[in-house]
């Protein structure tokens, strides 16, 4: 039974990770092509849905406004059918991927755009019955799906992905309705546009980042990359999407367990990369491993960044887009040029260099005195 404080912290977890956590199991289940063919489609739907984005659910716990909750319920209803049409184009327009597998993902991710803003809406209201159902349908539908992948049973798979795609509409119906009962209500969207410029600039860095490592890798060894870096980064991206966001509404969040994450981080990431070096321990090839040692001490240096970045968007109330700007530009151009330098190797690095980019970015940002005591 999981704690009711924990409760919407999972619940974003499930609407934000669930394709994430897809792309892992197929990818621990050597299944690189599945597991690449996720990434890319991921890749663009993170490229176009999380461009439109705007740091929703840290907007919607730290204001108190009805009127900013429907605007942004408004703008992704707005938006939606534009979006997938954009993801969809990105998604086929390079590499070659499962028109099902494509459909399938592409209507769990619209169910959870729009089941987001219901979540944040109930976690500020503190409704836990609503988390506790959300939770249970929905893991139900995963467990349903993986077990599926795990016996190769395409076809059952294929058609629960799409069950599982449109589970999040189910509970939709009352917030639509809470969203249009306010005859009062003027759509006005001028106060999110540094938030979504901000998440767009993240959204298509990160789609470019994983084409360019399809391009430049081929789908196997992309899979096998993909799979490490999500490994990796779970930890801080939970934080970041789930927990951390919770923590600040509360007040309860506080330096030393991201401190101690960050050092338990390091040190198993070394540890997997000198199992690798002294061992000679492999799963599926040494480079696999040693993409996730230096994830894992990526994982947690992000961690540090992303609670900085936290603050500034939920407690300081500013927007990121110069940082976030700068950051992934940075990883852009440093995916092809240390390909051609280095070679394969430096594939394994680049989550560790992304999460060194964003602490240094926003501890400077902290030193500066713009964003109080972090």
């Amino acid at each position: 039974m999981i704690k009711q404080a924990l409760l919407f912290p999972v619940a974003a977890a499930i609407n934000f990770f669930s394709v994430t956590g897809l792309l892992i199991i197929a990818g621990l289940l050597e299944k690189q092509n599945l597991a690449a063919e996720i990434g890319i489609i991921q890749g663009a739907i993170i490229a176009v849905f999380l461009s439109l984005s705007g740091n929703a659910r840290s907007l919607i716990l730290a204001n108190s406004s009805d009127d900013d909750e429907r605007n942004l319920f408004c703008f992704r209803l707005l938006f939606i059918f534009p979006a997938v049409v954009a993801a969809f184009l990105l998604a086929t327009s390079i590499i070659d991927v499962s028109i099902y597998l494509i459909v399938g993902l592409m209507l769990r991710k619209c169910s959870e755009w729009l089941a987001e803003l219901q979540l944040a809406n109930r976690e500020k209201h503190n409704d836990i019955h609503f988390a506790d159902k959300y939770v249970r349908v929905n893991t139900t539908g995963f467990l349903f799906l993986v077990l599926m992948l795990t016996f190769s049973w395409m076809e059952l798979f294929y058609f629960l992905l799409y069950v599982w795609a449109i589970l999040p509409v189910v509970f939709l119906l009352p917030y639509i309705r809470w969203i249009y009962d306010d005859k009062k209500f003027k759509l006005s969207l001028t106060k999110f546009i540094p938030h979504i410029g901000s998440s767009s600039v993240i959204g298509i860095t990160t789609y470019i980042f994983r084409i360019l490592i399809v391009i430049l890798a081929g789908k196997s060894l992309s899979g096998q990359m993909f799979t490490a870096y999500a490994l990796g980064g779970v930890v801080s991206a939970l934080y970041t999407y789930a927990l951390g966001p919770t923590l600040l509404l509360r007040g309860e969040d506080s330096n030393a367990p991201i401190f101690l994450f960050t050092i338990l981080s390091i040190l198993m990431g070394s540890g997997v990369c000198l199992s690798a070096l002294l061992l000679g321990v492999e799963f599926y090839s040494s480079l696999f491993v040693y993409a996730i040692g230096f994830s894992l001490m990526g994982g947690g240096l992000m961690l540090l960044a992303q609670r900085k970045r936290m603050y500034i968007l939920q407690v300081a109330k500013n927007d990121v887009f110069v940082p976030d700007a700068l950051i992934n530009i940075l990883i852009t151009i440093s995916v092809p040029f240390s390909y051609y330098v280095v070679g394969q190797a430096s594939l394994t690095l680049f989550f560790l260099w992304a999460a060194i980019l964003n602490l240094l970015f926003y501890s400077t940002l902290s030193f500066k005195g713009r964003i109080g005591n972090i």
